[in-house]
């Protein structure tokens, strides 16, 4: 799964507030890091 549809998902199921970067991480199999880079 990509960065972006990652992200859309736990946002759509969990809410913003409650979705946490290691998650989105786990969910794309991107490192943190490699997200913030991505959006720098």
């Amino acid at each position: 799964m990509d960065l972006l549809e990652a992200s859309l998902t736990l946002f759509v199921n969990q809410g913003i507030q409650k979705t946490s970067m290691a998650q989105i991480s786990e969910k794309s199999n991107m490192a943190v890091g490699n997200i913030y880079h991505h959006f720098i």
